[in-house]
């Protein structure tokens, strides 16, 4: 075994000197390169040593320590991803057994990689006359430089109808995809070649050869027809009454492209609602809701617009027929909770309950004016079942005698004149907590006659023979 002594000798024999590098790289994919190296004063071998490197982007990994053909001289291999072109401090720690270390102080030159573009052609289809209302996809193209955006990116469209315009760059869910998009109004129909320019920030750039194919403008044409209406009835607003339609020559067209306008040929107006028809291709159809006040013939005219300043005029008719008279009926109802005489309009409490009949689901509103008052009170509302039948409970009413009257709304309807209550015997007035006068102080018939005190002292004998009882 040696002296110790000797062993710190040999240590202090051992030196190690860095030799920098500067290394230029690419961003994107790695490459392996010799980012460093070092002298050994001492005859060794590339396995004596250990290398870690700092690249200086927040990364580090491993060196690989190489000999060089000169004696003493290493050489350190390493490779990283660079994401983004920059200079950046590299820092390689070189260990040797038993402990003596170095540090090399490297840079790394990192450049964008080199971009190519290329161009991708299509097919866009306009209509003359017609600016779309979004932008047309006019073309695409592909880069090379897996990190771009969109907004690296510039635009230009030639429209080949001596229109030009800037585009717009969108990208998609294939990386290195990217989408150009623009607008032109032409004027005539035909083929027009397109040329879009592409360029990014650094110069490269691309041409996109793609070809518009412009069709005819667009032509409507009017259907008309007769819609039915009944006086004071207004369709409802979830099912409008169809009142015309029309057809457009443009197939692909989209009803919120149209905006429709009715005259309802009564004095009023109101917009129409356009709905493409779910059978025929190019057939829409507009309908509406107005009430009219009156039975008779209306001229309906309807102005259609859309897109590229199409319009046309629907003249269409409305045939509104008379409402039907509504039924109603009513009175104090023949109930035990209005007493026994309810028939003749006594009741004996004074909240009385009232029924009758109506249109189905009409809303019936009563009414009630004490004799000795000229003020109507209100007893409450109620709506008639599906079968037209009607029941309210009064609000309490003060002892008295009252006219009841009653209105009734039909559903979507108008609603009808006053009419006054009728109770069973055909009489118009209700008597609320009163009984008739000949009812005071009757007395239910007993079943059996009473005899006189008389009759009740005399006992009776036994009839004899020969004799009459008298």
């Amino acid at each position: 075994m040696r002296p110790r002594g000797d062993v710190l000798e040999s240590r202090s024999l051992l030196t190690l000197t860095p030799i920098a590098a500067a290394v230029n790289l690419v961003a994107g994919p790695p490459a392996t390169v010799r980012i460093g190296s070092f002298l050994d004063s001492n005859s060794a071998v590339a396995g004596d040593f250990q290398a870690v490197i700092d690249w200086g982007d927040g990364h580090s990994s491993a060196g690989v320590v190489q000999a060089t053909p000169t004696a003493g001289r290493f050489d350190v291999m390493g490779s990283n991803s660079y994401a983004s072109a920059k200079t950046y401090p590299v820092k390689i720690q070189v260990t040797k057994y038993p402990g003596e270390a170095t540090e090399i102080d490297s840079e790394a030159f990192v450049a964008a990689p080199a971009v190519a573009l290329s161009p991708v052609a299509t097919v866009a289809n306009f209509t003359a006359g017609m600016l779309p209302a979004d932008p047309v996809s006019i073309g695409s193209f592909t880069s090379t430089n897996a990190t771009a955006k969109p907004t690296d990116f510039t635009a230009t469209i030639a429209w080949g109808d001596g229109n030009s315009s800037a585009a717009n760059v969108s990208g998609t869910s294939t990386p290195g995809l990217f989408l150009v998009r623009g607008a032109n109004l032409y004027s005539k129909a035909g083929n027009y070649p397109v040329s879009v320019t592409v360029q990014d920030a650094s110069g490269n750039r691309t041409t996109i050869l793609s070809t518009a194919v412009v069709g005819p403008p667009t032509s409507l044409h009017a259907s008309g027809m007769v819609a039915q209406f009944t006086a004071g009835v207004s369709p409802s607003a979830t099912v409008p009454a169809l009142v015309g339609g029309f057809t457009s020559s443009d197939l692909t067209a989209q009803a919120s492209a149209f905006a429709a306008s009715i005259d309802w040929g009564d004095g009023t107006s109101s917009a129409g609602t356009v709905a493409a028809s779910p059978d025929t291709p190019g057939l829409f159809l507009v309908s509406g809701t107005n009430a009219y006040a009156t039975a008779g013939p209306y001229p309906i005219k309807i102005a259609v617009s859309g897109p590229g300043g199409v319009s046309l005029v629907i003249n269409s008719q409305a045939t509104v027929t008379a409402a039907p008279a509504p039924v109603f009926s009513g009175g104090l109802a023949n109930l035990i909770v209005n007493g026994p005489f309810a028939p003749s309009g006594y009741t004996n409490t004074n909240r009385p309950t009232f029924a009758g009949d109506a249109t189905p689901f009409a809303i019936v509103n009563v009414y009630a004016r004490n004799l000795k008052y000229d003020a109507q009170i209100p007893l409450g509302q109620a709506v008639a079942d599906s079968g037209g039948r009607w029941t309210l409970v009064s609000t309490p009413l003060a002892r008295g005698a009252y006219s009841v009257t009653a209105t009734s709304t039909i559903p979507k309807g108008t609603t009808s004149t006053p009419s006054v209550l009728s109770n069973a015997d055909g009489s118009q007035v209700v008597h609320v907590a009163m009984q008739p006068a000949a009812a005071k102080g009757h007395r239910p018939a007993r079943t059996h006659p009473a005899r006189s005190r008389a009759a009740r002292a005399r006992p009776t004998l036994p009839a004899r023979p020969g004799m009459r009882r008298a």
